[in-house]
């Protein structure tokens, strides 16, 4: 199993994403495959105690992901906004920290 996880770690770019599609795909690509191999991630962490790089991996995935959904978010509210009027923003906030463009 090591030999797989470590395929799957070093392919992680360096902005967290773990999924095995191009940059100019993610948008296209199945957010739930990113849920399942973190939780693969985590049971192997917890059997070969390895907790340390995989906790490392894990967090950087879902820090990727909780970006790239805001930004599905937003888009999806701005177009709403275009077809249907103005949106109240505080029903929609995105956080200060978060990166929302690449």
């Amino acid at each position: 199993a090591k030999k797989y996880i470590d395929a799957i770690l070093s392919r992680q770019q360096e902005d967290g994403w773990i999924a095995p599609c191009p940059k100019e795909k993610r948008g296209e690509y199945d957010m739930w495959a990113i849920f399942l191999i973190c939780k693969v991630l985590v049971l192997y962490a917890d059997c070969a105690k390895d907790e340390e790089r995989v906790q490392t991996a894990v967090y950087n995935a879902l820090r990727n992901l909780n970006n790239h959904m805001l930004k599905l978010i937003r888009t999806n509210v701005e177009y709403s906004e275009r077809i249907h009027g103005k949106i109240d923003p505080a029903k929609y906030p995105i956080p200060e920290d978060v990166k929302t463009e690449e």
